[in-house]
């Protein structure tokens, strides 16, 4: 067998959103999560799209999330800001 040639699977997230299942491809792993979820026709509610107005958040049920950008708008313990998050593992949120 040529390893050179041989293809290897990314690994791809799912995001879990109401009871249903979003899966991710590797190259959107990149992009915020309210990026991801506006591609795959979610509707979530958002206005300022950088963490000031706190209006895109969302409760996360479990999963990993890297928060890239400081965020000053106040949300609850339990709840996170889709538009300054990036996915890191499969998530489950609830809008």
């Amino acid at each position: 067998m040529n390893l050179k040639n041989f293809n290897y699977k990314k690994k791809n997230y799912i995001i879990q959103v109401n009871n249903r299942k979003l899966y991710i491809k590797p190259e959107e792993k990149k992009l915020s999560l309210l990026k991801i979820l506006l591609i795959h026709r979610i509707n979530i509610f958002y206005q300022c799209n950088s963490g000031y107005c706190g209006s895109c958040n969302i409760k996360l049920i479990y999963g990993t999330i890297y928060q890239f950008q400081t965020s000053i708008a106040c949300i609850q313990p339990g709840y996170i800001l889709a538009c300054v998050c990036q996915i890191q593992s499969n998530i489950k949120i609830q809008i």
